[in-house]
């Protein structure tokens, strides 16, 4: 299924989830589970191919290159290009056995003709600028994984803390009182995990709160981090994961827009009456968790500037979605470099044809260009005395200037077998 369609159906699952019977935390609910869906999911397959590639100079520009060789070289262990025997070696197997489908040798060494030194120069240039788009294109590759690592290990932390998925624990949550109500110095785990488990759990009406049996009265006021693990481990099943949801920009975007509208609430009545940066429902002055009003979790002393990314897990997501769209920049320049080595592989072989267009082109003989050189020569002069100043020239005319300037060929004859001998 093509991925935008998948990323629509997922899209329209999450709204459609909103009619959901009963509970206060319905809303905020689902948008946690939305992140937590893009945070579980993996990387997109077309963002990841590079991942395990690597880019090298194609065969094709060593074979060439290595017919292009003098034969008295082409026997050596090493040679040019070839720095080592098992490298030449490997390209001369690869000359011997390559054919095309008629079952025709794909590589044809060049015959000794004075073509074939300007091709083998040619051919050496154009690999090693080939090599060094190679070397820039292996560098891209090596950016994009650590761009995609980060990602994931970004991914991984806003669930559960941990850099890799990992079956979360007690010691991965933290006990009500410091849980939900996250501060720089309490120690309060910063998750999503951490988040769910507070906004889902009350003393009082804890059941159902965020769905139908999605909630419950486990983790209520004064409850330890053994009840919040234990809780997580229900959520987590409910919150269930789209088998081919990927986590790309447009997914971790939606679910980073889906929790920013659910968080605030303007009936809390704690901090001086302020709840801009509380998620949950209800008029409570804490997220105790004593009644379902203050199932709640409160972010307002780690938010110092306004900037919700100062909690851990919004600021993972937001990682991992920068990593992952710089990741896919630097996709598109990988493809142009490759699209430049491919450039370069046709370009080799335009390089080899033009050696034998230029060797099957007759010779013209020596004395009938010279012969012809010397009557262009002859004719630009239309005086006796600037012809015959020509050492292979005559005139012949009526007078010094009624006539015209021919070739000597008694001179020119002499000359060019002069010049043979």
């Amino acid at each position: 299924m093509p991925t935008l369609h998948r990323q629509l159906l997922w899209f329209v699952g999450l709204f459609s989830n909103l009619g959901e019977p009963a509970g206060e935390n319905v809303r905020q609910f689902y948008a946690l589970c939305t992140a937590l869906q893009a945070a579980r999911a993996p990387l997109d397959e077309a963002q990841t191919k590079a991942d395990d590639t690597t880019v090298a100079v194609p065969e094709t520009i060593k074979a060439l290159y290595a017919i292009s060789i003098p034969d008295k070289h082409f026997n050596n262990e090493t040679y040019g290009l070839f720095e080592t025997k098992r490298a030449f070696d490997a390209i001369k197997e690869i000359i011997k056995n390559a054919k095309d489908a008629d079952e025709q040798l794909v590589y044809k060494r060049i015959p000794e003709t004075p073509t074939k030194k300007p091709t083998e120069t040619a051919i050496e240039r154009l690999y090693n600028k080939t090599d060094q788009l190679v070397t820039q294109a292996n560098a891209k590759i090596t950016s994009i994984k650590e761009k995609h690592k980060t990602a994931r290990e970004a991914l991984s932390k806003a669930v559960g803390g941990h850099p890799t998925p990992t079956e979360l624990t007690a010691d991965d949550f933290t006990a009500r009182n410091s849980g939900c109500k996250p501060t720089g110095t309490n120690g309060a785990k910063q998750t999503l995990a951490q988040a769910l488990v507070c906004i889902c759990s009350g003393d009082s009406h804890g059941a159902n709160i965020c769905g139908n049996t999605i909630g419950d009265t486990t983790y209520g006021a004064g409850s330890a981090a053994t009840a919040a693990a234990t809780l997580y481990t229900t959520l987590a099943t409910k919150c269930k994961q789209p088998p081919t949801l990927r986590a790309n920009m447009q997914v971790l975007t939606a679910a980073l827009g889906a929790v920013q509208s659910v968080i605030g609430n303007p009936q809390f009545t704690g901090n001086s009456n302020t709840g801009t940066y509380v998620i949950g429902n209800g008029a409570a002055a804490n997220c105790n968790g004593g009644d379902s009003s203050a199932t709640c979790i409160d972010y307002t002393e780690l938010v110092t500037n306004g900037d919700i990314a100062d909690v851990a897990w919004i600021h993972n997501l937001q990682e991992a979605t920068a990593n992952i769209e710089e990741g896919k920049k630097l996709q598109a320049e990988l493809a142009d470099l490759q699209s430049a080595i491919k450039q370069n592989e046709n370009l080799a072989w335009k390089i080899r044809d033009a050696a034998d267009i230029v060797a099957a082109v007759p010779k013209q003989n020596p004395t009938a260009q010279q012969q012809k050189i010397t009557e262009i020569d002859c004719d630009k002069n239309k005086e006796n005395k600037t012809c015959t100043a020509r050492k292979n020239c005559k005139w012949g005319g009526k007078s010094d200037t009624d006539g015209k300037c021919v070739v000597d060929e008694t001179k020119a004859t002499t000359q060019t077998n002069t010049a043979g001998a």
